[in-house]
């Protein structure tokens, strides 16, 4: 056999098995339902660890891990904060589905209903799954890809993440932490 016959047989063998481990990993249960989302968590300003989501982009994002959970069913759920520079301030909480790369908003903290609510949380009437990939914002993918997904898999733990984010996140340049 010549170099490039046993090089194209190789490559045959081994896109066969690649395809066919990437298919089983994405195979999905069509009878799977989300567990129940608990209420959204308080917010923790202490610890909050940061992440780049965009170099380009004036707001500066952190992950409270005092709110994260990771859920039997794959999904890790999770509160967020966004402040612009000018000190606008905003908070999601939410639910990555590492294995579907799908992102679901339950809730929301903005600014001007924080002030006329005392912070309060406010729950998203009809939350919806959409792809990280064709969100408006891309803070989700951000995270997933910094360390609450391995892959298309939840992390084992909180401090996975955590060790993981601090590894990953860029400094941020001209942005305060919020």
């Amino acid at each position: 056999m010549t170099f490039f016959t046993r090089f194209a047989t190789s490559l045959v063998i081994c896109s066969t098995f690649a395809s066919s481990g990437f298919a089983q990993l994405l195979a999905t249960d069509p009878d799977w339902k989300e567990s129940e989302a608990p209420p959204p968590p308080a917010l923790n300003s202490k610890g909050l660890v940061p992440f780049e989501v965009s170099t380009v982009s004036n707001l500066a994002w952190a992950l409270d891990p005092t709110g994260v959970t990771i859920v039997g069913d794959g999904l890790v759920r999770y509160a967020v904060v966004a402040r612009s520079s000018s000190g606008v301030f905003n908070a999601l909480y939410e639910v990555i589905n590492c294995s579907k790369g799908e992102v679901k908003t339950y809730a929301r903290i903005v600014s001007k209903e924080a002030e006329a609510a005392g912070k309060a949380w406010v729950v998203v009437a009809d939350p919806k799954w959409i792809s990280m990939y064709d969100a408006p914002s891309k803070h989700a993918l951000a995270l997933a890809k910094q360390g609450v997904c391995t892959g298309n898999t939840a992390a084992q733990n909180v401090n996975e993440i955590v060790t993981s984010l601090k590894k990953t996140t860029i400094i941020f340049k001209n942005k305060a932490a919020p």
